[in-house]
């Protein structure tokens, strides 16, 4: 939480220097962090409850010594959450009606359609992180974080000065990109039982 709110107060500070205005700096990212992402974050509700449900059924079924229902239940979850993600793909398509809609601002249309491609990362990594959880890879899943956290504080400080808000974008998918891929290692090897339990 430190690092996530060190990085935070990081952003207007490399968005200034940049060479923006303060005025233009906290209007691009208030759009970002306001108007996009809550429209790409509002359909994880869904892969957000299937998390917290995974977390005791997958405890359940380890302590019962059922590991090839754990990994059959892993991926017919992760599978089926690819497919949602995949049709929030629509953001993609629908950006430019859908920031003109819900904010009328053809800025949030654009950063709508730039951060879609996001999506599949966002969600698919959301019920990973429940799966690590319920597999009793608690501390794992939270040194990822950490590590996603302080990687998104270095990117921050180097990139924002340098390329502004096309900085904080690819700080975003950097972030995103590098916590799912260490979660779906991890997990990776759990149900195929190479990591300790």
């Amino acid at each position: 939480s430190a690092l996530n709110t060190f990085r935070q107060l990081l952003v207007p500070r490399g968005l200034r220097l940049s060479g923006l205005s303060s005025e233009s700096a906290l209007a691009g990212y208030g759009v970002i962090n306001g108007m996009a992402m809550p429209v790409l974050l509002l359909p994880t509700c869904l892969p957000l409850s299937v998390a917290e449900l995974l977390v005791p059924a997958l405890t359940e079924m380890q302590v019962a010594g059922e590991h090839e229902r754990v990994r059959r239940s892993v991926r017919e979850m992760l599978g089926k959450t690819f497919l949602l993600s995949l049709g929030a793909a629509a953001f993609f398509v629908f950006a430019r009606p859908l920031g003109m809609l819900l904010y009328g601002s053809a800025e949030a249309a654009r950063f709508l359609r730039l951060l879609a491609p996001m999506v599949p990362f966002l969600y698919t990594d959301i019920v990973t992180d429940g799966c690590l959880k319920g597999l009793g890879q608690m501390m794992a899943s939270m040194a990822f974080n950490i590590a996603e956290a302080a990687l998104g504080l270095v990117l921050v400080w180097a990139l924002l000065p340098r390329w502004a808000l096309t900085g904080y974008l690819v700080t975003l998918y950097i972030c995103e990109v590098f916590n799912f891929t260490l979660s779906l290692l991890r997990l990776r090897q759990i149900i195929n039982g190479d990591g300790s339990h």
